[in-house]
């Protein structure tokens, strides 16, 4: 198969479609169990939905209000709305006549609990549509940590369990770990074994998630999200961290942050987050240092002498005496220690990124699609030392064990120091030792191109929504990006007073918005890489260098 059918493109398929016939596939959402059973369901009306049946209801409030908790009780989203907009009339009994006093003292009655009860219905909507807003930012928020929350709750039950059997070895301090490891069966501490375990645990765990206020679901939301989330935290406090400084001693937290953590499959390594932790505690020691007035640059004579120069060697480096120096890196290490601690309590610190994670313990027979030794001289999947049969179940000819032999050569092992029975695994994409030996940034890189683990999802959208983002922030923000103008960008376009380099800006903008989406569509991943690292390189040596010798702030 080529590469150009085998590429998966949206619009190759645009056309390929008959509503009459073909039937739309829902997506999985996840195949991880959920554990909070209904945590990540949303069964009623949204604030929207809310005021669009009260506009169909003609703002009677206290109708729609009937008809929205009739609706809350159908699953179907359809059928639920349409339920909630129906305008089924509901008769009334006819009322005996009396006297006219009777009758008129009945009617200011009447108008006057009307009046109250307008108000108070509308107090209950608005209710309505701010819990409904809650339980639905708690569903979303639910359905973020799904993976993370069943994780969690497996290793609780699975240590639990283990101090219960196990309680009186495990404080025995004189033996070994490796010793108990061999008396237990590791088996047996397994809380998930089959599908029946999976309905178990579904059916024990936090059945009364819906007896819960509004309040605690968004709480527990709030805290799963957060704590499924840490290393996207420390992403962006090391982007705030340089950000509010902008100093050259903080330059390296973002970079690291995009060239080696974002980049790392299937997620950054033990020493990566050592290496953060490290040099946070580098820079705030420093900064600290540089506080103390027995440096010439902090007396006030000569802070009030380059109080107007950007440029002054402390201000490009990042030391300057100011108040709050530090407040940023501080909440960045206490987010890294919080994530090292997630890592740990998940049993990710040390084993995270390990080649033996992904290994394929599984012998697999020589075909001709085991091994592509035109990809890679290092590539192929697991080798086996005895000889597979051909397909046709016939002993092995003397020419299949010379390219067996061949094989293992390109695989990195010679056939004669290979035992008999035993496998050499290497792993597909790479070389067996590939955690281990060779150049660390060839082997990032090959792990980029041919990772281990691949999770498919279409980030464009929000791609284009970070691009429009900063469109707008140059269009409307021009005064801090450039010389030239009022800073009013209305004004000047009214007055025709436009300066060049705002129009130059917005055109390179618009440039890299269709590159990224024809780099989107060729699905040209080196180039996708490439772009990256020139993009990031490129805005902060403009925005940290240029910049400010521009604009002199």
């Amino acid at each position: 198969m080529i590469w150009f059918s085998a590429k998966r493109a949206g619009d190759y398929y645009m056309f390929d479609y008959d509503p009459s016939t073909d039937e739309l596939v829902k997506p999985v959402e996840s195949f991880v169990p959920e554990v909070t059973p209904g945590a990540t369901k949303f069964e009623k009306l949204d604030p929207g939905q809310l005021v669009y049946a009260a506009t169909s209801h003609e703002l009677d409030l206290a109708k729609t209000l009937e008809q929205v908790k009739e609706a809350e009780k159908i699953r179907n989203a359809e059928a639920r709305m349409i339920e909630a907009m129906s305008k089924e009339t509901h008769t009334q009994g006819e009322t005996p006549m009396g006297t006219s006093k009777e009758s008129s003292a009945r009617t200011e009655s009447v108008a006057q609990g009307l009046q109250e009860s307008k108000l108070a219905t509308f107090v209950k909507f608005i209710l309505k549509m701010l819990v409904n807003a809650i339980d639905m930012l708690s569903a979303y928020l639910n359905r973020l940590s799904r993976e993370h929350r069943y994780v969690a709750y497996v290793l609780k039950k699975e240590k639990e369990k283990l101090k219960e059997d196990h309680s009186e070895s495990l404080s025995d301090t004189s033996r070994r770990l490796t010793e108990l490891r061999k008396g237990m069966n590791m088996t047996d501490l397994l809380l998930v074994q089959s599908e029946g375990d999976i309905q178990r645990m579904e059916s024990a765990a936090l059945t009364d998630w819906q007896q819960r206020s509004v309040l605690a679901k968004l709480i527990n939301a709030l805290g799963s999200c957060v704590a499924a989330n840490t290393d996207l935290i420390c992403y962006l406090l090391a982007v705030l961290a340089h950000a509010s400084g902008a100093g050259i001693i903080t330059l390296p937290l973002p970079l690291m942050v995009f060239f080696w953590g974002t980049l790392s499959n299937p997620r950054p390594s033990k020493f990566f987050w050592v290496a953060m932790i490290a040099y946070t505690e580098f820079v705030i020691v420093t900064k600290f240092i540089c506080q103390f007035t027995i440096f010439d640059f902090n007396s006030v004579s000569t802070q009030s002498k380059q109080a107007a120069d950007p440029l002054t060697p402390e201000k490009v480096l990042g030391v300057q005496r100011q108040s709050n120096f530090a407040v940023y890196d501080v909440t960045l290490l206490f987010a890294l220690f919080f994530h090292r601690y997630m890592l740990r309590k998940l049993g990710l610190w040390k084993d995270a990124n390990l080649t033996v994670t992904f290994q394929n313990e599984h012998s697999v027979s020589e075909t001709e699609e085991e091994v592509d030794l035109e990809d890679s001289p290092h590539g192929g999947k697991a080798v086996t030392g005895k000889h597979a049969k051909s397909p046709d179940g016939q002993a092995p000819t003397s020419s299949d064990e010379h390219i067996d032999e061949e094989k293992r050569k390109e695989a990195g092992k010679d056939p004669a120091s290979v035992k008999p029975g035993s496998s050499v695994t290497v792993q597909e994409g790479g070389a067996a030792n590939a955690e281990s030996g060779g150049n660390p940034i060839v082997r990032f890189i090959r792990q980029l191109f041919k990772p281990k683990f691949r999770y498919i999802r279409d980030l464009y959208p929000i791609m284009f929504g970070l691009d429009v983002l900063a469109f707008l922030i140059i269009a409307f923000g021009y005064s801090a990006f450039g010389e030239g103008g009022s800073g009013n960008v209305i004004g000047d376009i009214q007055s025709n007073r436009i300066p060049l380099t705002f129009v130059v800006m917005l055109f390179v903008m618009t440039l890299l918005i269709v590159i990224d989406r024809g780099l989107y569509l060729r699905k040209w991943i080196p180039g996708k890489l490439a772009y990256q690292l020139l993009m990031i390189v490129f805005l902060h040596i403009w925005i940290f260098f240029v910049l400010p010798s521009l604009t002199r702030r």
